[in-house]
């Protein structure tokens, strides 16, 4: 058994195409973009803004060069892949002073009373762990399931945050799917995907369709119901987290043994591949959120709490060394990454990936419970890694509200 990998994106086994939608190229169960919803940010943002958002957070490395093309007046965004003449026409903002303002700190007044913030404790965890390859365990010791663990800082994060006078939705409140749907629901779409006759009603599947629709449940389903659960909110969230601890690749996945390395960063939402920017809904959805300037508050957030974790926790920084991400203003532990859920959840999103679990050091932290007050670790005291994750958040969001760190205006990542 592996342990629960770094996070990546699974575009090609998400494409899907259905006899409704075949102008469109889309992710698996993703409906057709509106364009129209653009126009509300027709000629607020100049030009000189749109590209350094686009190239230094959201399509870095010139991703976006074969469906935006960006002018002196205006940005040409292909509408759809199989059209390649269609073009929605995004008007830049004229003069400085035509542009609108940057938005507003997330905790105006320099408290956190009165804010809302929604946790989504990441995956699903409990009986579903095994089929989401997110538990594991070391001979026969208890099984670490990464699900479980996010869920209990999620319930000790709200009970931290509620006394700070704080509203908290949590996405899940138990280790069960949010999604009525069940992987059998996509034994059709995965056998689609893969280019193989369905199984009948009743038929056992073939195992490479079995997986193929566990991954778009868990991977697609639940994530959708999710951010459908975040938009039906009544509140829409100042922030959202999404709880998170990593893990390391085996050394040899035949003889699973702890690693050495540990470490913490923080995801937000950016660097779309070239291949994601073909995807019509993806192409639509990088573009809302560069023009709703999502990613202030998120460069914003992500540095004072990468700070406090990083105080808290110890922990170095995790640094990527593919092109799968991308560095954030230079903060060593800030990374943007095109994950579904900081896609489509409606707000400013953190992931939050502190600790590798099948390290040595956190391993043995995470057999030993959740338990209260401290214990001597290494000769020194700490707190249960449940207690430490949370209140390294709490410490980072009161400082995000009291001193929000700037913004860096000329950083490149």
């Amino acid at each position: 058994m592996r342990p629960f990998p770094i996070i990546f994106s699974f575009v090609v086994m998400l494409f899907g195409f259905t006899p409704s939608a075949t102008a469109y190229r889309l992710s698996f169960a993703s409906p057709p973009p509106d364009w129209s919803a653009l126009d509300a940010w027709q000629g607020t943002m100049s030009r000189e803004a749109f590209l350094h958002r686009l190239e230094t957070v959201y399509a870095p490395g010139g991703a976006s060069s074969e469906t935006i093309r960006v002018e002196a007046t205006a940005a040409y965004i292909r509408t759809r892949a199989s059209q390649p003449h269609a073009y929605y026409r995004l008007a830049f903002a004229e003069g400085g002073g035509a542009e609108v303002a940057a938005k507003p700190v997330i905790f105006p007044g320099g408290r956190l009373a009165g804010s809302h913030i929604v946790i989504d404790p990441g995956h699903i965890g409990g009986d579903w762990a095994e089929l989401e390859q997110r538990s594991f365990r070391i001979g026969d010791d208890p099984p670490v399931r990464e699900g479980d663990w996010v869920l209990l800082v999620a319930q000790r994060l709200r009970h931290l945050l509620e006394a700070e006078g704080v509203q908290v939705t949590l996405v899940r409140e138990a280790n069960e799917p949010v999604t009525s749907a069940r992987p059998a629901d996509f034994f059709a779409a995965a056998a689609q995907q893969l280019g193989r006759p369905a199984p009948e009603t009743g038929e056992e599947p073939k195992p490479d369709i079995r997986r193929r629709a566990e991954l778009l449940f868990y991977r697609s389903a639940e994530i959708r119901a999710r951010a459908d659960l975040i938009d039906r909110l009544p509140q829409p969230a100042d922030l959202i987290l999404c709880l998170h601890i990593n893990a390391a690749a085996w050394p040899d996945p035949e003889n699973p043994s702890l690693v050495d390395e540990d470490h913490l960063h923080i995801l937000v939402n950016g660097a779309y591949s070239r291949e994601e920017l073909a995807l019509d809904d993806q192409r639509w959805q990088m573009l809302r959120r560069l023009l709703r300037r999502l990613d202030d508050n998120e460069r914003i957030a992500a540095r004072a709490l990468a700070d406090a974790m990083a105080e808290k926790t110890g922990l170095p920084p995790f640094t990527y060394r593919s092109p799968v991400a991308v560095n954030i203003d230079g903060h060593p532990y800030i990374w943007a990454r095109n994950l579904a859920a900081n896609r489509l959840f409606d707000g400013p999103v953190l992931f939050l990936e502190p600790w590798v679990a099948n390290s040595h050091s956190a391993y043995a932290r995470l057999q030993m419970g959740h338990y209260e007050g401290h214990r001597m670790i290494d000769g020194e005291p700490r707190l249960s890694i449940v207690e430490e994750y949370a209140q390294s958040v709490l410490s980072g969001l009161r400082r995000l509200a009291a001193e929000p760190p700037p913004t860096p205006e000329d950083a490149q990542p």
